[in-house]
């Protein structure tokens, strides 16, 4: 209910106290040093509500039909791992766009480390903001063991090497194809072949060969 408090001095006090108790209040009091409309989006994620299945933290002022406008970009690090925490054992959210915000590799990390217990989300947009090398390959060894993210938006993030690049598409496009074409999709990745383009026609010759 009380949406300002985002501190609380408990020395002397938390001797007897319960562990989990003091990191929930202290998850709380994190939560409420966010934005109040990402706060509202964390407590549905918690509490694993069926109706929402999408979230957008993409905000901007003015109007975009006017041509005067500008991406607010209010969500950094610390929203991702909030948020990240919370979707952790979430069963309904499928797409998550934090596209034009301030998140760097530190939050980039959070969400790798969110992929590998999440099993719901399937489309991840974390383009224009300010993620590196090290955060992408974060989200790509996560799915690693992440059957169902199979789609991932990085445009616009800090420069990233063509090898990272190939990294992710190779995950999330095991990702988006039957286990059958696992091993055509490796192969033409491992040729420099682009996912949209030339799989599609490596997996259909591999189709006619068999």
């Amino acid at each position: 209910v009380n949406h300002t408090l985002q501190d609380i001095i408990l020395t002397g006090s938390v001797a007897n106290a319960d562990p989990e108790e003091i990191n929930r209040l202290k998850m709380v009091l994190s939560i409420n040093t966010q934005p109040l409309e990402l706060k509202k989006i964390i407590l549905r994620v918690y509490g694993n509500d069926p109706t929402l299945k999408e979230i957008s933290l993409l905000e901007y002022e003015g109007s975009k039909h006017g041509g005067s406008y500008r991406y607010r970009r209010r969500y950094d690090c610390k929203s991702a791992l909030l948020l990240g925490d919370a979707l952790a054992e979430n069963k309904h959210v499928k797409k998550l766009d934090l596209s034009y915000n301030s998140i760097r590799e530190e939050g980039a990390k959070a969400l790798g480390n969110m992929l590998l217990y999440n099993r719901s989300l399937t489309t991840l947009n974390i383009s224009h903001n300010y993620v590196n090398d090290a955060g992408l390959l974060a989200i790509s060894d996560a799915l690693l063991t992440n059957p169902c993210l199979g789609c991932i938006v990085t445009d616009g993030n800090l420069s990233v090497k063509p090898s990272t690049r190939k990294q992710l598409n190779l995950s999330t496009c095991h990702n988006s194809h039957t286990a059958a074409e696992a091993y055509c999709i490796t192969t033409t990745l491992a040729k420099g072949m682009s996912c949209e383009t030339e799989i599609a026609a490596a997996i259909t010759s591999d189709a006619l060969a068999q």
